[in-house]
């Protein structure tokens, strides 16, 4: 059975709470980290999930759903006002047992690549589930591009380009903050799409190609 196929079956269970009442940050972060972002994500970290950790997967996609939804309050702190936001919420303190709502809000809380610091499956998973949405060299060049546009509107289209080619590489290259993976295939897949933007050492011509595929 394929990762997608667990995934789908693993899915239900995300039924248990609706959370699209308590995701409307999303609708307010930068474009890099709006709806798009929060559904790649929860994606990626059920099919993590569905390998490593199933009979958590309703708390993986908890953590997952809700590990951004501050960010555009600011970047700085936003893993524990979310974590806080999920801790003190009457919606998951009525449905989830004491130790469940302290493993989603933890997770969420050490989610973070530069600050965070995973002790439990629920929050190595979400962890990765972040870094991976950038597996792909054409979209995490769009996201990166896009954030540029958002916060740094006065460059140029080119410098944008570059802009996001050297964030990339300095945050998955070796060293990288976005490197701190917990499952081996994570890192595979890093190192196999993120190394494609990488080898153009900057090249804007192979960056394009890349973003446009």
């Amino acid at each position: 059975m394929t990762n997608k196929e667990k995934y789908w079956l693993v899915k239900v269970a995300f039924e248990d709470l609706d959370l699209s009442d308590l995701m409307g940050g999303y609708e307010l972060n930068d474009p890099a980290h709006g709806p798009e972002h929060v559904a790649d994500v929860r994606r990626r970290a059920a099919e993590i999930a569905a390998v490593h950790a199933p009979e958590q997967a309703h708390l993986v996609d908890y953590a997952a759903a809700m590990h951004d939804v501050t960010l555009h309050e600011g970047r700085e702190g936003h893993e524990e006002r979310a974590a806080d936001m999920v801790a003190n919420n009457p919606y998951f303190q009525e449905n989830l047992s004491e130790e469940d709502l302290e493993i989603v809000s933890e997770a969420v809380r050490q989610h973070r690549a530069s600050t965070g610091d995973p002790q439990t499956d629920v929050a190595k998973i979400v962890s990765d589930a972040d870094r991976l949405v950038e597996t792909d060299p054409g979209a995490a060049l769009r996201r990166a591009v896009a954030w540029g546009d958002h916060h740094m509107p006065e460059l140029s289209e080119d410098e944008q380009l570059f802009r996001a080619y050297e964030h990339l590489k300095e945050k998955y290259g070796p060293g990288g903050d976005a490197r701190r993976l917990y499952y081996p295939e994570s890192l595979k897949q890093i190192e196999d799409k993120v190394g494609l933007i990488i080898n153009t050492e900057g090249d804007l011509d192979q960056l394009r190609t890349l973003m446009n595929q």
